[in-house]
């Protein structure tokens, strides 16, 4: 492993964000130690994100302003910079959450213990407003790979894990749907994942949401099936890999 000035990488992916960007970046940098940082990937966005992202100067580190080709290559790219950084930790963060304080040390604890970390968040409307739901509630949260498989639980923004659940994971294999999908299987698979039911997250939900999350799909049968078997064929690439 490389050797580096910082423990925890933050990985951040963007894209024609800038509505909600700065009330994110913002409670995330208030928790940050010198021991943390926190990457950026934007995938070319044609609003204001790059401006408001070089306002932060050095407090971040922008990984890429070009076009990566969507949320999976996109988070991929930034998870690659942080794993040849040579960080420990990594945690996945949506543009348009905020942080609730308190968040990072909870990561901590966790992943001290654990080789990945599944914390809920409260989900909100675009104005912050609580809804009453979690989650965790809404995607019926919980552990098991086939229960996972069939109906995932992992929420990236959610998310934080080791070095050594990232290195299995990286780079990408084709088939890859979504990113904390495929990371979330691999852990149950091979690692020891945690789940805990409390909200450190609001969960900003609105009409440019890029994820899915928490919405019933409108995919058919069929194509469930095909989402499915292109997910279980880049779980074998992963673990023959290995």
């Amino acid at each position: 492993m490389l050797k580096s000035s910082f423990e925890y990488a933050i990985c951040l992916a963007t894209y024609n964000g800038e509505k909600y960007l700065r009330d994110q970046i913002d409670s995330i940098l208030c928790q940050l130690t010198s021991s943390d940082v926190l990457f950026v990937s934007d995938d070319g966005s044609k609003d204001s994100t790059k401006d408001i992202l070089s306002s932060y100067g050095g407090k971040l580190r922008v990984v890429s302003t070009e076009r990566a080709g969507g949320v999976v290559r996109n988070f991929e790219r930034v998870l690659q910079a942080a794993y040849d950084s040579g960080a420990s930790y990594f945690l996945l963060v949506d543009q348009d959450d905020v942080w609730v304080n308190g968040r990072m040390d909870l990561f901590r604890a966790a992943l001290s213990r654990y080789d990945l970390a599944l914390l809920d968040a409260e989900i909100t409307n675009e104005n912050l407003t609580k809804t009453g739901r979690s989650l965790f509630e809404v995607n019926r949260t919980g552990p098991g790979f086939i229960k996972n498989y069939i109906k995932n639980g992992y929420v990236g923004c959610c998310m934080a894990f080791r070095r050594d659940v990232l290195k299995v994971s990286l780079p990408f294999p084709p088939g890859v749907v979504w990113h904390d999908w495929y990371i979330g299987l691999i852990a149950e698979l091979m690692f020891v994942p945690y789940h805990r039911k409390q909200t450190c997250l609001f969960y900003r939900r609105h009409g440019d949401n890029l994820s899915p999350t928490g919405d019933k799909s409108n995919n058919g049968s069929i194509t469930k099936l095909i989402l499915r078997l292109r997910m279980l064929f880049a779980i074998l690439v992963a673990v023959i890999r290995k």
